[in-house]
């Protein structure tokens, strides 16, 4: 509480005062300490809430509404209606269960750096969710296919390839290897922007 008993009163220092203090934690807050974090940072017991971890981000509106949240803010705001969490829960449970896995080689010039395709990633595991599949994914470097065109036999241990973009001609050759084993052994490809053009 000590923390973030800081936090609120360096907002109120710059004038804001929270309408809703959302604590982060390992497991739920119990009702004691709900109540201590609302008397230290001026608000109403109602108002605060507990964001500890679960397995999915996904879940952390779910848990939220359980707590009120939904309800609070719709009072605070003037705002009448009942939500629909329907297929927001049948999203997070394909998330935490799904029926089905996809294996997927992302050819690419910048593998060794994953980061420089986490939109890519993130669309691919959100559309595998809404097939009610866990998209795995793993990193090949195009360049390796120009050096060693023989290692292109390891596309067939997957269910699909994925080129992303890339700029300039480093890797160019092995994403044209790539794409025409892929094409020609009949593995789903799928090309995005200089994938795609290839």
């Amino acid at each position: 509480t000590k923390p973030l008993q800081h936090s609120v009163n360096e907002l109120r220092r710059i004038g804001i005062q929270p309408d809703i203090i959302v604590a982060r934690c390992r497991e739920m807050i119990t009702p004691e300490v709900l109540q201590k974090i609302a008397l230290f940072g001026t608000t109403h017991k109602e108002a605060v809430f507990c964001s500890y971890d679960v397995p999915t981000i996904y879940k952390v509106p779910l848990i939220l509404d359980e707590q009120g949240m939904g309800d609070y803010v719709c009072k605070r705001l003037n705002l009448t209606g009942t939500p629909d969490w329907n297929s927001w829960i049948d999203f997070v449970k394909s998330v935490e269960s799904p029926e089905f896995t996809v294996k997927i080689a992302l050819v690419g010039k910048y593998a060794g750096l994953a980061d420089s395709y986490v939109s890519m990633n993130e669309a691919l595991r959100h559309g595998g969710a809404a097939c009610n599949a866990r998209v795995f994914i793993d990193y090949i470097e195009a360049e390796d296919f120009e050096k060693d065109p023989e290692r292109l036999g390891i596309l067939k241990e997957y269910d699909g390839v994925f080129v992303p973009y890339g700029f300039g001609p480093r890797g160019t050759e092995g994403k044209i290897k790539a794409i025409r084993f892929a094409r020609e052994s009949d593995i789903p490809f799928l090309g995005i922007c200089y994938g795609f053009q290839l």
